[in-house]
């Protein structure tokens, strides 16, 4: 049987790429955004970050609120809802 190798993304202008975004959490455009690494099922370990294609721009304030409870449910309740929420009320004022 062979297991497939895991990859591990590491990106610097990638991680940097997110200063200019708004946060996905809050939607908040601050000047304070930066990649917030997922960790909840990731390939890192202790002392190592997960792979830089599992990041999303989070602001200062939500990054530190995800540090504080790095589930995945913080991911769900902060990031996931509220896009699928964003995009809905999108369809409702188009039509």
């Amino acid at each position: 049987m062979l297991i497939p190798k895991q990859h591990h993304v590491k990106d610097k202008n990638y991680r940097k790429s997110f200063k200019d975004e708004s946060c996905w959490s809050c939607g908040t455009n601050d000047g304070t955004v930066i990649g917030a690494h997922i960790r909840k099922g990731s390939n890192a370990g202790m002392g190592r970050k997960p792979s830089d294609d599992l990041v999303l721009p989070l602001c200062f304030r939500c990054h530190a609120d995800q540090e504080d409870s790095p589930g995945a449910e913080w991911w769900l309740e902060n990031v996931l809802k509220p896009i699928a929420q964003r995009r809905y009320q999108m369809f409702v004022e188009s039509k």
